[in-house]
């Protein structure tokens, strides 16, 4: 399992810029997919739809707007192998 460190989960951000995602690194995993979306609108839009990266944190380079939103992380090992999961986690930008 993999363990979301920031933004905790259910937490209210005052503001929704410099937004960093944040996990546990797994000692196996080459890759990480993180899974987003706004919950806050009807249609749940992904803001991150399985982007990938190579270390355990996400840097928004743009400003969220206010909503809730739910993420959630898989790792992958070096032959793209799911070898851990994330529980679901939510944030909230005022």
């Amino acid at each position: 399992l993999l363990t979301l460190l920031s933004p905790l989960d259910n937490v209210t951000l005052e503001t929704g810029g410099d937004v960093v995602l944040e996990w546990e690194a797994h000692a196996a995993a080459a890759t990480y997919d993180i899974l987003m979306w706004n919950d806050s609108l009807p249609d749940r839009p992904h803001v991150l739809d399985f982007v990938g990266t190579t270390v355990p944190s996400y840097h928004f380079g743009q400003t969220l707007e206010p909503g809730r939103y739910v993420w959630t992380v898989r790792a992958f090992d070096a032959s793209g192998r799911h070898i851990a999961g994330s529980e679901v986690s939510d944030f909230t930008v005022r």
